[in-house]
């Protein structure tokens, strides 16, 4: 192994409609606590990993703006944070072959199980839309 190798990841965890998501803390500029009046720059993060038809109450809402990539990035309203925790990656599983199409496009690259739950790990940046681009 040399140095440069990466051995952990630290995630951001977040709920939505009772499902566990974490992405990568990096991708993340700031946080903040969500306003009653949202921007229109602010991107309900369930339309932005494509599941619009589903119904989701944001009960404990926080908007986190994404670090730039090249050009300014959305602010994403998310629901739920739940803790910011450094975790090796070889605790990392890939999403099952089956489903594989269907969340790749919609940014999720990963499973992990933590504390007897599974979390679906996404990338933003990964999501179809131009949300960092």
């Amino acid at each position: 192994m040399t140095s440069l190798e990466i051995t952990s990841i630290k995630l951001l965890f977040f709920s939505m409609a009772g499902v566990s998501f974490a992405v990568d803390a990096e991708q993340v500029e700031s946080m903040a606590a969500c306003k009653p009046d949202l921007d229109d720059d602010v991107l309900l993060v369930h339309r932005l990993l494509g599941f619009e038809g589903l119904v989701a109450d944001y009960q404990n809402p926080v908007i986190i703006k994404l670090k730039p990539q090249d050009t300014d990035c959305h602010r994403l309203l998310i629901d739920g944070l739940e803790m910011i925790s450094e975790h090796n990656i070889s605790n990392i599983s890939p999403i099952p072959e089956l489903l594989a199409p269907f969340l790749q496009k919609r940014g999720i690259w990963g499973v992990l199980k933590c504390e007897n739950r599974l979390s679906l790990l996404v990338d933003f940046c990964r999501t179809g839309q131009s949300s960092c681009q």
